[in-house]
């Protein structure tokens, strides 16, 4: 019984030992921005800021990187009495709008939300020094520290707002200091010196002597200890650290187990020292300068060095400044051959050409449980046996005496008859035959020169088809190829028809691809067929009549992969569904296809590999995931029983052990800045952001928090709640948007399961250009309601207007006419009645009817001359006022002197104020005539300032107003003038005669 529990025991250890041994494989280190063409050129250290940007410090710069895109920030050479630099060496944040950046002439500080460089003075800088920065590193009171070999260790005193020595660790250690580290409770400095590992006392400012080192640290004075220390780290309490041993001159790596209180030594020396990197797994990454890169499992106490070869394409870099991990477990290396990254949980590649000897291979099939067949051109095949992991090439010349048989197109397991067929160069077939282990060799004259296609059904049999299109079946009895059709014979199939691969779909059917006519399924006993071919706007169409490849995956389903994506045909009925770019992704040429376990399909497509969810067209970029980064991948298997992914590409084998690809990752959409005109908006998810009117158009920056899955994300954007609208690149413009509020939303969608996703907003307040405010609304209503009342006035003046001329002609047509009309009716009565009494009598009454009709013809004159239009210019009206005048002064030898200034000729008058105005003036012409006995009139017209002026003066007896009764029409004349708001004044003086002045404001015109 104990000895059955021992045995029990001791199998549990082994199995666990196998399984530490087993959870860490040598990393794939894959290259960020390779296959965009970018690379980072002397990365010396790399950060990573809250809003899951990384930033890069090299040589030419900072970088900035956000996932799919480099952005370099040139610091500037001189500011103030500082000195700048490109050559920037290491990076530390201290908060999330803050990077401080040790660089060869000194400090500086980026602003990562203004995108702006402030140089630090250093206090006691030589000019022209240039520093050497080794070391940064915050303490918890967020304190930078900087440690260059010129200085020692440094810090930024806000006080002084210079760069100045850290005195206290430096003076007290007496020696060069490589690193400083904080411990746990914030008492002491941990420093890493050429005198070993010092405990520093911040409060007391000196170093704990040995004695009196509290327990957990009595370690650090072992001997073994005593010499120059690079680095330390811990991890599961055993502590590592790179000591220099004084007697051979040369680094070794200690590591110590406190309870055992021992030292061991890592199989791993360096003369430079090392530096050391703990990752979220607890494995110690070791690097340093002039030495190969290593990791340490501290589970399996296993050492890998690095690069693993292919996975990069350099042969070595023998110069690492920097590791880290970002909060996805991705790990990034800054090295003299660029930067490298690696993720714990990436698909596992293993590269099984270098066993081999360099050709070009073309396909894969999977003959036994452990034994999996890769064809080559010219080099025949390799066998790969999974459990020995060892090739056997099987070189056919021997075998056939024919060089063709070793170059490779297709090889074909049988389900029904368990043999292998090979297709070779030259239309030659061959036949393995596992029982026999032997070969069998065709080459019929119907195949010469001509490329084939392989395929069998469940009943076993074996069908052949040449590109040209001629079938043929395998005759096992005969051990021959029978012709069974021809399919250029067959109605509308062309000429030039060219079969790339084909398929059984049933016991007497098959589907054909062809290149350029589409999918032909058809009838090898009746010859009837159907063709299935591209069609604008059909849904159901395929997306392509070129068809690559075919693959049937169950009795319901074959896949067919094509210049544009990939075609399900449904077995049962016929109905064919697409997914090609119009479905998110662009896949192009679909070389290969496969099915894991999951049934999801794994094929090759335009330079990358896929894993797509059918079902729901969930699409993950395997290449990507797997570190693969040749081109043209071209063939690719899936073994059920091994769980593993067998992938070529022209002169590589790669075996992929898939992870993760059902993962669920937490993604988290980030926006980060507004551009606008030049200027930086910082931005925060979910914040508001207030702009300026002339910021109304801008360009929104935005990325996400993974890398591990940033090829596998798709960005949608929506603004103000419109349709989500899709984006390709990491930014989207907008231009002359309103001013008022807008939301942005954005939303990240992981392509590998669509379920998966995130969004986040951004408010945006625009500030109101004054045409988009209200005020602006109530002006125009006001303006608007301002000119419907002016208009409306206006419109009612020219009524009232109208109006008061219909009454005044009524009037004067009821004075004037009516009483004249009225005195010429009695008058005529009278002369009528007097006639015969009295004839002479008569006659003076029909000469006072004549008087009256003369004066109403005159009359009816004045009021028609007043209202025609035509006579609206004060030309009119003064020619008018001369001919009145010279009428009635000349038959009276009255003579007339009319001054008229040239300036009131353009004058325009209105129909009142001409009429008044004319009658004003014949008024007073007709009293000089009448009462004045004068021998002269003068008549003067005239502008004085804004009026115009008119003057009537004669030469007669003149007489006193004051004594003159309201008769001689004089009460007319004020009345007259009174309406059309007319100055009016008469001066008159016995012997000296009258004059008469009438001023109009010519605005009143």
């Amino acid at each position: 019984m104990l000895k059955r529990c021992l045995n029990s025991v001791l199998l549990l250890v082994l199995i666990a030992g196998e399984q530490a041994f087993a959870q860490f494989s040598p990393p794939q280190l894959s290259k960020p921005g390779r296959n965009t063409g970018t690379d980072i050129s002397f990365p010396m250290d790399l950060v990573m800021d809250q809003s899951y940007r990384y930033w890069i410090a090299t040589f030419n710069g900072l970088v900035e990187y956000e996932g799919r895109s480099f952005q370099t920030h040139h610091m500037p050479l001189v500011q103030g009495k500082a000195l700048g630099s490109e050559y920037l060496s290491k990076l530390l944040l201290t908060n999330d709008s803050t990077l401080w950046i040790a660089h060869r002439n000194g400090i500086a500080r980026f602003n990562l939300h203004r995108k702006t460089f402030e140089l630090i003075p250093v206090a006691n800088l030589a000019a022209g020094a240039s520093l050497n920065f080794i070391y940064a590193f915050k303490d918890s009171k967020n304190k930078p520290v900087f440690i260059c070999n010129e200085l020692g260790p440094l810090h930024f005193n806000e006080k002084s707002g210079q760069v100045e020595p850290l005195s206290g660790p430096a003076e007290a250690a007496g020696a060069f200091i490589f690193k400083i580290s904080e411990t746990a409770d914030g008492k002491h400095y941990l420093l890493y010196t050429r005198n070993g590992l010092l405990l520093y006392n911040i409060a007391a400012g000196n170093i704990v002597r040995d004695h009196l080192l509290p327990a957990s640290y009595t370690w650090i004075s072992s001997k073994e200890l005593k010499g120059s220390v690079t680095d330390y780290a811990e991890i599961h309490g055993k502590k590592y650290i790179s000591v220099k041993d004084n007697k051979d001159a040369y680094y070794q790596i200690l590591e110590f187990d406190p309870l055992k209180n021992s030292f061991r030594p890592l199989p791993l020396n360096s003369s430079k020292g090392r530096l050391f990197f703990t990752d979220s797994q607890g494995r110690l990454w070791i690097y340093g300068f002039g030495d190969q890169p290593a990791i340490y499992d501290p589970a399996s106490q296993k050492l890998f060095m690095l690069p693993v070869k292919p996975n990069c394409s350099e042969k070595d870099f023998s110069l690492c400044y920097n590791i880290s991990e970002d909060h996805e477990g991705n790990i990034w290396m800054c090295t003299n051959a660029g930067i490298f990254t690696y993720n714990l949980h990436q698909n596992s590649v293993k590269l099984l050409s270098e066993k081999v000897p360099t050709t070009i291979f073309s396909d894969i099939s999977q003959v036994g449980a452990h034994e999996i067949w890769f064809g080559t051109l010219s080099n025949g095949i390799y066998k790969y046996n999974t459990s020995l992991d060892v090739f056997e090439n099987i070189n056919f010349l021997p075998l056939s005496n024919d060089a063709a048989y070793n170059d490779i197109w297709q090889i074909h397991k049988s389900a029904g008859d368990r043999n292998i067929w090979v297709i070779h160069a030259n239309a030659r077939i061959s036949r393995f035959d596992p029982l026999k282990k032997k070969f069998f060799f065709y080459k019929e004259a119907a195949f010469e020169g001509d490329f084939l296609s392989i395929c069998d059904d469940d009943r076993g049999n074996i069908f052949v088809a040449t590109q040209e299109g001629v079938l043929f079946q395998y005759n096992a009895s005969r051990d021959r190829f029978d012709s069974l059709l021809v399919l250029t014979n067959v109605t509308t199939i062309k000429e030039n028809l060219e079969v790339n691969d084909i398929v059984s779909i049933s016991e007497n059917e098959l589907l054909v691809a062809t290149s350029g006519q589409g999918l032909i399924k058809i009838n090898i006993e009746n010859g009837s067929y159907k063709i299935y071919q591209f069609e604008p706007g059909d849904n159901t169409a395929p997306r392509s009549n070129s068809i690559n490849v075919l693959k049937k995956f169950d009795n319901e389903t074959v896949f067919a992969g094509t210049t544009n994506g990939i075609v399900a045909y449904n077995i049962q009925t016929g109905n064919i569904e697409s997914f090609s770019y119009d479905e998110r992704f662009n896949l192009g040429n679909v070389f290969q296809i496969t099915k894991d376990k999951n049934n999801n399909l794994v094929f090759t497509g335009t330079s990358k590999m896929y894993l797509l969810n059918w079902k729901t067209k969930d699409i993950t970029d395997l290449g990507q995931r797997s570190s693969i980064t040749d081109n043209n991948l071209t063939e690719v298997y899936y073994s059920k029983n091994l769980d593993k992914l067998y992938v070529l590409s022209e002169e590589s084998i790669y075996e992929v052990t898939l992870k993760n690809h059902e993962a669920k990752p937490e993604i988290k959409p980030v926006i980060y800045s507004l551009d606008s005109y030049g200027k930086i908006f910082y931005t925060r998810n979910g914040d508001d952001i207030f702009l300026k009117s002339l910021n109304n158009s801008f360009r929104l920056n935005f990325g996400s928090s993974t890398f591990k899955f940033h090829d596998d994300l798709e960005y949608y954007y929506s603004m103000d709640n419109e349709d989500w609208q899709r984006t390709e690149g990491p930014y989207i413009t907008f231009s002359k948007l309103s001013g008022g509020d807008h939301t942005f939303r954005l939303k990240v969608v992981y392509t590998g399961n669509r379920k998966v996703h995130a969004e986040t907003f951004l408010n945006i307040h625009i500030e109101k250009k004054f045409h988009e405010t209200l005020w602006f609304y109530l002006l125009i209503f006001f303006a608007l309601f301002g000119a419907i009342y002016v208009f409306y006035r206006i419109r009612l003046n020219k009524i009232l207007a109208i109006e008061k001329v219909r009454f005044q002609l009524s009037r004067d047509l009821h004075d004037d006419m009516g009483s004249t009309l009225s005195t010429i009716n009695i008058l005529s009565s009278i002369a009528a009645t007097k006639l015969r009494e009295n004839p002479s009598m008569a006659d003076q009454y029909i000469q006072r009817i004549s008087q009256n009709s003369q004066q109403m013809m005159e009359s009816m004159d004045d009021i028609v001359w007043s209202i025609n239009p035509a006579n609206d210019s004060m030309k009119k009206v003064t020619y008018r006022m001369r001919e009145f005048a010279s009428g009635i002064l000349e038959p009276k030898a009255i003579q007339l002197n009319f001054e008229i200034d040239a300036k009131i000729q353009d004058l325009k008058i209105n129909m009142a104020h001409r009429r008044d105005f004319f009658l004003i003036f014949k008024e007073a012409i007709n009293n000089a005539v009448k009462y004045s006995e004068c021998t002269r009139v003068r008549v003067k017209f005239y502008t004085d300032a804004d009026k115009l002026v008119l003057l009537i003066h004669d030469n007669g007896k003149g007489f006193r107003p004051e004594q003159v009764s309201d008769g001689n029409g004089l009460v007319n004349m004020r009345k007259r003038a009174a309406s059309i708001n007319a100055f009016f004044h008469l001066e008159s003086t016995p012997g000296e005669g009258t004059r008469i002045e009438i001023k109009l404001e010519l605005k009143k015109l």
